[in-house]
């Protein structure tokens, strides 16, 4: 039986989405929890529904809206047009790593993941943070949005902002380039409703710098250091 998913555990991101729906509904697999099928509308509008397994429990089922919330919001947000996949290295460009040298490090440090931001075990062990996705036929590459959608689902339930975390900085995204280009493919910065209404898709210089890690001056910090400004006084060069 198919009935619609209760919209009072929706994840908070849904909040961005316009017209995109959610059931609940028995699957053939116990092993597929959830699924987001892209759409468009009369009117030519690109959005999606999304389904889950009624058969997980309420923690999984948690994760895996909000999982399928963040594929919503690509949908609607560039599907069609491109990738998060492939604007992954269009906004990194030079200062990061390829996506898959990012997938690559997702799957060594997963068991950090489990620990630290409750990654389900099965995710670690045969899901998108498995070694299977680097024996399979399809381009691991491929599998970033999948990572980024849970990465996404899980900073929400630990309440964590993945980015500040030093371990994460030192062994995952490793620059302020690759940091500032997840934030910008993931969350509700796939949409104008950020709580700065930037705009979608867009790297922020600056933005993931931390007081203990202040890696990334940001944009007028350099403007002033180039004009040989400091603390708004002019320096005097001889």
């Amino acid at each position: 039986m198919v009935e619609k998913a209760p919209a009072k555990d929706a994840p908070y991101t849904r909040a961005g989405l316009t017209q995109s729906e959610e059931f609940l509904a028995p699957m053939r697999s116990e092993n597929i929890l959830g699924l987001n099928k892209p759409v468009t509308t009369d009117e030519g509008r690109r959005t999606s529904y999304s389904v889950y397994n009624d058969a997980v429990d309420k923690k999984q089922l948690a994760l895996t809206r909000a999982h399928e919330a963040e594929h919503a919001l690509e949908t609607q947000g560039i599907g069609g047009v491109t990738s998060i996949n492939s604007l992954w290295n269009s906004l990194v460009g030079k200062e990061g790593s390829d996506r898959g040298e990012i997938v690559n490090r997702l799957i060594k440090h997963a068991p950090y993941l489990v620990k630290n931001y409750g990654l389900p075990d099965k995710h670690a062990e045969a899901g998108y943070f498995s070694k299977n996705v680097l024996k399979n036929s399809l381009d691991s590459r491929n599998y970033l949005d999948e990572q980024f959608a849970t990465l996404s689902a899980l900073e929400q339930a630990s309440g964590k902002r993945f980015v500040e975390d030093p371990y994460v900085r030192k062994y995952i995204l490793k620059t302020p380039a690759e940091r500032e280009t997840y934030e910008a493919l993931t969350g509700l910065r796939q949409t104008r409703l950020d709580a700065k209404d930037l705009p979608p898709y867009t790297r922020q210089p600056g933005s993931t710098s931390t007081k203990e890690d202040p890696d990334n001056k940001g944009f007028m910090a350099k403007i002033k250091s180039m004009l040989g400004m400091y603390q708004g006084g002019l320096v005097n060069k001889k």
